[in-house]
């Protein structure tokens, strides 16, 4: 398939909880990193976009970068056996980390850069030294102006309190039912809709709070 050379950059930004306290959802915690995967992957092939993953994992092992602005087809999905939540929690370390590696990648680009994070969560922090939330809040806030897209999923009952308190608007409650698959569904199409919404150039979507 032959694109053009301007063609518009979509910076995915996925940020996964691994610590120990994500060990009673760690099935949810996967999903949802393959299933936004399986969005882009869709949302790549049905447009001309150039879509690239930046990766984080953080937990026992500090933060960890898997993947740094790859082309979603190089992307693999996660697996249970690969995922060992264990250790404390940088969560606010991890966001600012994340978000710096997307601007620097942002700027070597010549063409229009859309950026979307996704934060899987338990929201608790245990072990940033860089930043704080108060700090992390404040930077969501400033690029949220300039249409930086945020979503977090969260698998506990202060989802919205977390959400409010770093100035996110889109979230999702997962509830821990491993009987009951629909949970992860409702996490797929929000990831859909969320993804198209940006691609359509839409300036602010609709917060999605589906729970």
């Amino acid at each position: 398939m032959q694109y053009p050379e301007n063609r518009t950059v979509v910076q995915h930004l996925f940020i996964l909880d691994e610590s120990r306290t994500m060990r009673f959802c760690k099935e949810e915690a996967v999903a949802a990193f393959n299933q936004t995967l399986s969005s882009i992957v869709s949302s790549a092939d049905a447009d001309a976009k150039d879509h690239r993953l930046t990766f984080l994992r953080f937990g026992g092992g500090g933060i960890v970068q898997h993947l740094y602005n790859t082309r979603v087809a190089f992307a693999k999905p996660l697996d249970t056996a690969d995922y060992h939540p264990a250790g404390c929690a940088p969560l606010f370390d991890a966001v600012g980390l994340g978000i710096g590696l997307i601007q620097v990648a942002s700027k070597r680009q010549i063409c229009p850069v859309v950026k979307m994070v996704t934060i899987v969560s338990d929201g608790l922090d245990s072990g940033s030294t860089k930043y704080c939330r108060k700090t992390i809040a404040q930077m969501i806030g400033s690029l949220k102006e300039a249409n930086w897209i945020f979503n977090y999923i969260g698998a506990h009952p202060r989802v919205r309190e977390v959400c409010n308190s770093l100035a996110i608007d889109n979230y999702y409650i997962c509830k821990v039912q491993r009987a009951e698959r629909r949970p992860l569904s409702i996490m797929e199409r929000m990831a859909r809709r969320s993804l198209l919404d940006t691609l359509n150039n839409v300036r602010r979507i609709p917060s999605c709070h589906a729970a």
